[in-house]
């Protein structure tokens, strides 16, 4: 395929590519340093009761990131999404 019929946004090694994979590596690196930690280790060596009572806060953390770390179209489409799922609340039971 000729390299200019790709857009710029998608076309390899071009610089929007690669700062979005620096963003999805600079996010997922900690997370995954932080289950290994949190989940696993803290678990290892007893204190797995923390890490139980810890999570639902670090994981709603974690999703609050990755909404951030979509771009804008992807956000308007998520609460698109979210909305179109949500159940009417004046609909007859």
């Amino acid at each position: 395929m000729d390299q200019a019929a790709i857009p710029s946004t998608i076309r390899p090694g071009s610089p929007r590519l690669r700062w979005r994979f620096v963003r999805v590596l600079a996010f997922f690196g900690p997370v995954a340093l932080g289950i290994i930690g949190w989940d696993i280790v803290l678990r290892l060596i007893g204190l797995g009761q923390i890490a139980r009572r810890t999570a639902p806060a670090r994981y709603r953390r974690v999703a609050r990131r990755y909404r951030r770390l979509a771009p804008r179209r992807m956000r308007s489409s998520w609460t698109i999404i979210r909305v179109a799922v949500r159940p009417n609340a004046n609909a007859p039971a």
